[in-house]
């Protein structure tokens, strides 16, 4: 509904409760103004606000009276007058430290102010500088500095609702890459975190976040590198902090990192809301309102996966002992998280699923606009080995988007090389124009930012202030002679390039952490490699990863790497997780490695699931069913194996797995998820060898896996059709059979004998 502001402000009649309160806001923001003294009362002395202003020539202070009157002012302004004349008395400023006299007078009114009064106050008061600003010029400095008044959202709320936007728009503007002019924002896909119920696996659902938001307490937000966790945080507040949100909702947004949350403020939730909201909105009670804590990077701690899931147990369980507070909570994806017997019942778990070729498409378009997609991008892209193991990522686009209309003539191998690539366009390799001159600025601003981020990873820092970051600079040009200005150096990178930023708060950061985590891994590429258990830590596999990627062709860094074996449960299942990783980024190492480490890693899931499944380790997994168990890896394998440069080395890992000497029934178990991921493949009939050769030595539940996987296929193979048969067969007259699935589907393993 439209509103009519003129009517608006019109129809305030308390000068003092309704028209005061309204300036005390507006003032303050108007340009150059440095101070606003509210003065009315008994010794106003005919201001009802005293500001001071800085001159625009010479720098000076001016003192301005503020005359605030509601209504229509005519003719008779005997009011106005004796107030214009108080001001004109030498007063005190700043709460009596200083003396001053005001030299212009502002008479703001919500309404009109007639010509004939404004000419006979300019006629009485020849010498003084009066300026009238009526309803009119009120309405536009309302809508310029207080947008939000027009809401119904009380004044103080609608302002502090504004500036969160504000802030959150600067800082979406700063992190995020410049490639296209216009802004956009391609909606991402946010499921509830993959489940299986009973008998059926359930469908993970597709939901829309801001519902979700208002239906739970709090709310963990997972998504791999890249995946937009960030990106999402600032949408979740652009669309909270507008006062139509806040009048169904009653939800402040506020954002914090989940570091600061339990360092800075000692997991304490009041000392952030006494820290962050305005002592007006927070002590007046009539508000009610309720707070959104964002809380990002949970991941960004260098803890252990069980302690980092330990860590977001506490916190949601102190969120969810404060009755006005929900929170959301974002990470990377760690297995702690599944395996956490606490976690599930402590908060809801969401995932940012991966984009869709489509999307990525979708994505591109928007910010390569210049470029012929159907010629360029739709042909030669579709076919590179770069789209089809893209990860699927909003960054990974980015960078190809941008290199894409950097007009690369080359389109990168791989993920590392595709950062290298954009790194290059970003610090002015091949780009005159960034203002980068010479060869020099570009080996020093690579070489600098290099220390930078080995000093932000190794300790933990987000951010560092703009004097202690040019001292990285100076440090490292004043022991060279590279005749560099230290100065132009670095606003030449916090201006020009689109990988760190210097905030409104002069804070030096990198735009996102892969960029970190890229850097240090050039870091590592320079020394002798310290290949150790950090290769399993969650903290440090991307510096790794792009380590292997800067190589490529590393046959004795990736072996240095799979010898390194895991020490604890939650290692084994990072180990699971980073091999494929490693071997992807290592894609130019001789393929003989790739087929090794397929084998070797099939048959360590395999010990896993045996050690789990049968009680060897106390392990959380053993809290949920034996087919939820299986379910749960088996996607594990089939989302990180489940690449075509893994395809060749399915057949020759089969081959060594089952000359391998191991057991009839780890052989079988170790085919299965190999053949998992033939599946994912698009092989055809790919169960077809495990069910002829295996057939007596797969247990039960992953015969049912089997059959799961073929819900729904209209032609299935004819052993697989035996097999169902058998199955159906079994069922008829074997009470004690049914019993035994069913306890597969819905006991705990640790409950099963």
């Amino acid at each position: 509904m439209q509103i009519n502001k003129s009517e608006r402000l019109g129809a305030i009649k308390d000068e003092v409760n309704d028209f005061h309160p309204l300036l005390e806001l507006l003032l303050p923001k108007l340009s150059r103004i440095k101070e606003v003294q509210y003065t009315h009362g008994s010794n106003e002395m005919g201001a009802d606000f005293v500001i001071s202003r800085m001159d625009d020539t010479f720098g000076d202070i001016e003192y301005i009276g503020i005359i605030a009157k509601v209504g229509k002012i005519v003719q008779d302004f005997m009011s106005i007058e004796r107030q214009i004349d108080e001001c004109a008395i030498e007063r005190f400023f700043l709460n009596g430290r200083k003396k001053i006299y005001i030299s212009e007078v502002w008479v703001i009114n919500n309404s009109t102010i007639t010509q004939g009064a404004q000419a006979k106050i300019h006629e009485k008061y020849k010498t003084r500088k009066i300026i009238f600003i009526d309803g009119a010029r009120l309405i536009n400095l309302i809508e310029q500095h207080l947008p939000n008044y027009w809401s119904n959202v009380k004044l103080a709320i609608g302002d502090y609702l504004y500036s969160i936007w504000n802030d959150n728009e600067k800082t979406d503007k700063a992190l995020s890459f410049q490639i296209c002019k216009h802004s956009f924002y391609i909606n991402q896909d946010i499921y509830e975190a993959d489940t299986i119920d009973k008998k059926h696996r359930k469908k993970a659902k597709l939901v829309n976040i801001f519902d979700e938001i208002i239906a739970n307490k709090i709310l963990l937000i997972e998504g791999g590198m890249g995946a937009g966790k960030s990106k999402l945080m600032r949408r979740i507040v652009d669309h909270f902090a507008h006062p139509q949100e806040y009048l169904k909702n009653n939800l402040i947004p506020l954002v914090i990192t989940f570091k600061d949350f339990i360092g800075k403020y000692n997991y304490n939730p009041r000392t952030v809301i006494e820290s962050l909201v305005p002592p007006k909105i927070r002590n007046d009670d009539t508000n009610n309102c309720h707070y959104l804590f964002l809380l990002d990077g949970a991941d960004e701690i260098n803890q252990s996966a069980a302690e980092l899931a330990a860590s977001v147990v506490k916190v949601a369980n102190i969120i969810k002992s404060e009755s006005k507070i929900k929170a959301i909570i974002t990470s990377r994806w760690c297995d702690a998280y599944e395996t956490n017997p606490e976690l599930s019942k402590s908060l809801a778990r969401l995932e940012i699923r991966p984009l869709s070729n489509n999307r990525i498409i979708e994505f591109i378009e928007c910010l390569c606009s210049g470029l012929d997609l159907k010629t360029r991008l739709l042909e030669d892209l579709r076919k590179s080995s770069l789209f089809r193991e893209l990860p699927k990522s909003p960054i990974a686009a980015i960078l190809l988007a941008q290199l894409l209309n950097e007009n690369s003539k080359e389109l990168p191998a791989n993920l590392t090389e595709l950062y290298t690539k954009y790194v290059e366009i970003s610090l002015g390799r091949w780009d005159i124009e960034k203002g980068l001159q010479t060869q020099k600025d570009f080996e020093a601003l690579l070489n600098i930012l290099t220390k930078l981020a080995t000093y932000f990873l190794e300790n933990q820092i987000q951010g560092i202030a703009e004097n202690d970051a040019l001292q990285f600079f100076k440090d490292y040009l004043d022991v060279r002679n590279f005749d560099i200005n230290v100065d132009i150096l670095f606003r030449n990178l916090t201006n020009r390039s689109d990988i760190v930023v210097l905030d409104q708060n002069k804070i030096f950061r990198f735009k996102h952490k892969t960029f970190i985590e890229y850097f240090y891994a050039r870091n590592m590429y320079k020394q002798s490699i310290k290949i150790d258990s950090r290769v399993w830590n969650p903290y440090w596999t991307t510096s790794y990863y792009f380590q292997v990627g800067l190589r490529k062709d590393c046959p004795d860094l990736l072996e240095a790497i799979l010898n390194v074996k895991a020490t604890n449960e939650g290692e084994r299942w990072m180990r699971l997780v980073n091999i494929p990783n490693y071997l992807l980024a290592g894609f130019a190492s001789p393929y003989n490695i790739t087929q090794t480490a397929i084998q070797i890693a099939m048959k360590e899931a395999t010990e896993l699931y045996q050690d789990i499944h049968n009680k060897k380790i106390v392990s959380p997994f053993t809290l949920i069913s034996p087919m939820r168990f299986l379910w749960c890896m088996q996607m594990l394998i089939r989302k990180n194996y489940g690449y075509n440069f893994f395809k060749n080395a399915l057949i020759p890992a089969t081959i060594e797995i089952e000359s391998s000497g191991i057991s009839r029934e780890d052989c079988a178990i170790s085919l299965f998820f190999l053949t998992i991921v033939s599946r994912e493949l698009g092989v055809k009939d790919c169960f077809d060898y495990l069910l002829k050769q295996y057939s007596h030595d797969l247990p039960i539940e992953f015969e049912l896996g089997i059959s799961h996987e073929h819900e729904g296929d209209d032609d299935k193979s004819i052993l697989l059709k035996k097999l169902e048969k058998q199955f159906t067969r079994s069922l008829k007259g074997n009470p004690r059979l049914r019993q035994q699935i069913e306890e597969l589907y819905s006991s705990s393993i640790c409950k099963i004998k």
